[in-house]
């Protein structure tokens, strides 16, 4: 076996270890992670205990019924009534027109035929005049 091409892989996973094994805040990190997990392992157990231990109330208890009355009597009382719906109308966009439609042209319409004839007609003459110019704008 050829180990010469390995002795920098392996000085990096060496490396990688102990930056993540043996330093403070390898170590801490580690700590972290595996107390958050406790942590949350236990919150889902004492929610499961909460819920098994909690007493159902099937008889209907008259305080209860006393403070239900109550809300439902202040909800009822503060409640506004609703007497009608006012629309608020705005102006109507096409009856304020001032100006006219102009049509304006922005280019010249050329058809395509009549481009394919100027294609056609460039000779030795017009492209060594093309280059002439380009030549002397430098």
């Amino acid at each position: 076996m050829e180990f010469t091409g390995t002795g920098g892989i392996l000085l990096l996973v060496i490396a990688v270890l102990w930056l993540g094994f043996m330093t403070p805040s390898g170590k801490r990190g580690i700590n972290d992670h595996t107390e958050a997990r406790a942590n949350r392992r236990a919150a889902r157990r004492a929610i499961a205990i909460q819920a098994k231990s909690e007493e159902k109330v099937v008889e209907v208890n008259p305080w209860f019924e006393k403070e239900l009355s109550v809300e439902v009597e202040t909800l009822s009382e503060v409640a506004p009534a609703v007497e009608r719906v006012v629309v608020n109308r705005l102006p109507d966009p096409l009856s304020a027109r001032l100006g006219k439609i102009e049509s304006v042209n922005w280019a010249d319409v050329v058809e395509l035929n009549d481009a394919r004839k100027e294609k056609e007609n460039i000779s030795s003459e017009n492209l060594d005049e093309i280059m002439r110019r380009r030549r002397s704008n430098g």
